[in-house]
């Protein structure tokens, strides 16, 4: 409205202009929020402005780290424009997948990329939206090479860890430069779970406590026992291979043989755990007539050789002491 006159009119007419002017900045801040976060957090966030002002509180989140494979070395045998439009275009589409899944995007780590679920916005579901947006990397990655299969970029692979705890919530920083951030153990076990991936060749692994909320929703094979330093407990880790939703028919070949492998690599696995070394390596071989490519079990018949040879102390309980962080 036009205001020309300084009158109770006026003065409603500038009152409104005001109250408009608030409500498309309101409708601009909400469509553009809403690209990167759920919709429903972005509408509890504006009616709850306060829910991220917070000094800290201990919550039972999910945590997820993603870092692509080689790529610092992959960047410095290509085109610097292309590297960074090729890493544009796979973070904006992660970033969104993010939010969809009613995810928290805590930053970037150069290639990588560190999100938690279940806050601001308190839900029940955070492990299973949390699963699924680490299988959106995959999806991400086999579109890139799809629609940009004309451009000089990089084939990219990705590894990803998610661990389910408790872990401090809230605002972190100096005065004005503060990140809404996640801190605790549970935080270094998403992390420690991202880098274990280097190990057994594997895309995404997940902790047990992650696994025993979407196992009914998500294919899952366990792969091992990790423990890690600091931890007094060993970790039983899962390799997550793809949403049931997904599946094709379950008396398809693709499917059958794929429920196979992972009964017969954890077969191997009970057998390794009870220090039956040779009878898991059969069991091992037999994954690997199925599938000649599956890293985990060349790296467990490695390892069950080395134990032929030198045995295991009496006490050992199964778990693999991690080295990489």
């Amino acid at each position: 409205l036009v205001v020309d006159t300084e009158d109770e009119f006026g003065m409603l007419a500038t009152s409104f202009n005001d109250m408009t002017a608030g409500l498309r900045e309101r409708n601009l801040v909400k469509s553009t929020l809403k690209r990167y976060v759920a919709p429903d957090v972005v509408d509890y966030l504006l009616e709850n402005p306060d829910a991220m002002d917070k000094a800290g509180e201990r919550r039972y989140l999910t945590i997820l780290f993603s870092d692509l494979k080689g790529f610092t070395s992959l960047s410095q045998r290509h085109d610097p424009r292309a590297i960074i439009k090729l890493l544009n275009t796979y973070l904006g589409a992660i970033s969104e997948c993010i939010g969809q899944r009613a995810g928290t995007l805590d930053k970037y780590m150069g290639d990588g990329v560190m999100a938690f679920f279940g806050a601001p916005k308190p839900r029940m579901d955070h492990p299973l939206n949390a699963a699924k947006a680490a299988l959106d990397h995959l999806r991400v990655i086999e579109t890139i090479r799809t629609e940009h299969a004309d451009e000089d970029w990089p084939q990219l692979e990705v590894r990803v860890g998610l661990h389910s705890g408790d872990m401090i919530v809230g605002n972190i920083g100096g005065e004005g430069n503060q990140d809404y951030t996640v801190i605790g153990d549970a935080v270094n076990v998403g992390a420690r779970l991202e880098a274990a991936n280097k190990i057994y060749g594997t895309n995404i692994l997940c902790s047990e406590e992650t696994w025993e909320h979407c196992r009914d929703e998500i294919v899952c094979r366990e792969i091992d026992t990790l423990a890690l330093k600091g931890r007094k407990q060993p970790l039983r880790i899962f390799e997550m291979i793809q949403s049931k939703a997904d599946e094709p028919p379950h008396d398809s070949l693709e499917t059958s043989k794929l429920h196979q492998i992972i009964d017969t690599y954890e077969a191997g696995l009970d057998a390794y755990r009870e220090s039956e070394f040779q009878t898991a390596i059969e069991k091992f071989e037999s994954v690997l007539h199925l599938d000649p490519e599956d890293t985990p079990s060349k790296i467990m018949i490695q390892r069950c050789q080395e134990f032929l040879s030198n045995p295991p102390a009496r006490n050992w309980n199964g778990a693999w002491n991690q080295i990489e962080k």
